[in-house]
């Protein structure tokens, strides 16, 4: 799979067309084992700062371009026009594969009275999906953690999505691939509280022109801090999109 690096960070200038495929003979054909990752300029910065994260990324067999800031960087710097694939969008278009194919499916994260919720509407609308040992994200302490490993483990699903943040997330995911090659995992957020309407998605108009972080920041101003790198990341790319031109003249 072609990947290219912004600011440090790899990125796999994908379709999604090409994504669904991939990811059909992944879950279908049990090889090879996937672990995809949403990229946005939050992780490309947190990536920079933390090297623990970065080898967290480093990890991943796909980092496909979540974020419009990944788009527009993609366009700057390295020539490449493509499309964002929201993460949102594709988790649900994973599990029509997974009803068509009657697949197993696990998910971990989220509260337990919000991942209860999401699991029932996820069963009504994916009848076909089997879901087994699906968890809250809030572990005690590192044996609860560790029991969540080892249940992924045993049940051996075809499919594991996790929402727990970043980090924690990707850690799991890490965690649990060292001792078992799911199919395929991927890191999803929030999504489980979206499902949920623990916490409500941006409107369509503002997802479609990729300003869901705006409407979260709106709603839940304290999330201000973790909105920082995104100016951050923003500065950057245009640094480095300015130093290119000038190299060239």
């Amino acid at each position: 799979m072609n990947s290219v690096e912004i600011l440090g960070a790899r990125v796999n200038p994908i379709t999604k067309t090409e994504l669904i495929d991939e990811i059909t003979r992944s879950v279908t054909e049990k090889k090879p084992s996937h672990f995809m990752l949403a990229m946005n300029p939050i992780k490309v910065i947190v990536a920079q700062r933390n090297p623990v994260f970065r080898q967290y990324l480093n990890t991943a067999t796909c980092l496909f371009p979540d974020a419009i800031g990944i788009v527009l960087a993609l366009k700057l710097l390295k020539g490449i026009n493509i499309k964002r694939i929201p993460g949102f969008e594709l988790m649900f278009d994973i599990l029509e594969i997974a009803n068509r194919h009657s697949l197993k499916v696990t998910l971990i994260g989220a509260t337990t009275p919000s991942l209860v919720i999401a699991e029932q509407k996820l069963k009504a609308t994916y009848p076909n999906v089997h879901f087994v040992g699906n968890r809250h994200g809030y572990f005690a302490n590192a044996d609860e953690r560790e029991q969540a490993i080892n249940d992924v483990i045993a049940n051996n699903p075809d499919i594991l999505f996790v929402g727990m943040g970043a980090i924690k997330q990707e850690a799991l995911i890490v965690d649990i691939r060292r001792k078992k090659a799911i199919p395929f995992c991927m890191t999803v957020g929030g999504s489980f509280d979206v499902i949920s309407h623990h916490s409500p998605r941006a409107p369509q108009w503002l997802c479609a022109i990729g300003f869901e972080w705006l409407y979260r920041l709106i709603r839940q101003p304290f999330r201000w801090r973790a909105m920082l790198p995104i100016p951050v990341f923003a500065l950057q790319v245009i640094q480095t999109y300015l130093k290119n031109i000038w190299a060239t003249k």
